[in-house]
């Protein structure tokens, strides 16, 4: 179907700016190793690597697969949970890149319109909320305590899921009045196209001629 072939084309798209943003993650990454001049390998490049083997494998299903929605909810999720990952091996609570989530929420809005949006938003609140418990009550080994209070990691988590939302009713309602829009142009379009064959079917039909005049009789 049309639906089913707009998404097809938004997921391409999807692949593309994953793999944009994972280049420039890590070359950020190489450009700050070599100022501070680091010889160790941040547990970051794997992820880096991880992310381009996901998105080699999307690209090799995305013309097999024939459940479209189905599969853009299987590769938000992913990426879901590779931007968990990121933010949890950045400082959790204090990372700067817990703003990854809003770029997946926006594009699950622009993908599968307001559903799409508060179901990613929801995800989205429950892995960030599920990764905070962790680290406040280092439930890891590896994961450092919050030097936060319980108020204040509370405060931090509310305004992260609100955000999450608000970001999905503004995306969602944005793409929803875009897609109105242009079923609106294509029915234009159509009674267009129609009208065109008609006058042409009416003046090849014609056996001698067609004359046209004003009010006035010209």
């Amino acid at each position: 179907s049309s639906e089913e072939k707009e998404i097809q084309k938004k997921l391409k798209v999807l692949m593309i700016l994953r793999t944009i943003l994972a280049t420039l993650f890590l070359v950020s990454s190489v450009l700050l190793q070599i100022k501070f001049r680091s010889r160790e390998i941040p547990t970051f490049y794997l992820l880096v690597v991880s992310v381009y083997l996901i998105t080699i494998i999307y690209a090799l299903l995305i013309n097999r697969v024939s459940n479209f929605a189905l599969f853009a909810y299987i590769q938000l999720i992913g990426d879901l949970i590779i931007e968990t990952v990121l933010v949890y091996i950045t400082g959790g609570i204090e990372s700067s890149f817990s703003f990854t989530y809003i770029i997946t929420i926006i594009y699950a809005s622009i993908i599968l319109y307001r559903r799409g949006g508060y179901v990613i938003a929801g995800i989205s609140s429950i892995l960030y909320g599920g990764l905070i418990d962790v680290q406040y009550y280092g439930l890891f080994e590896a994961t450092q305590l919050s030097i936060l209070s319980p108020a204040e990691t509370f405060y931090k988590v509310f305004l992260h899921v609100l955000f999450f939302f608000v970001v999905a009713f503004l995306s969602g309602g944005l793409a929803e009045s875009l897609r109105q829009t242009g079923e609106i142009l294509k029915e234009k379009d159509t009674d267009l196209v129609e009208l065109q064959t008609f006058y042409k079917n009416v003046a090849q039909s014609m056996s001698s001629g067609l004359l046209t005049t004003d009010l006035k009789g010209h």
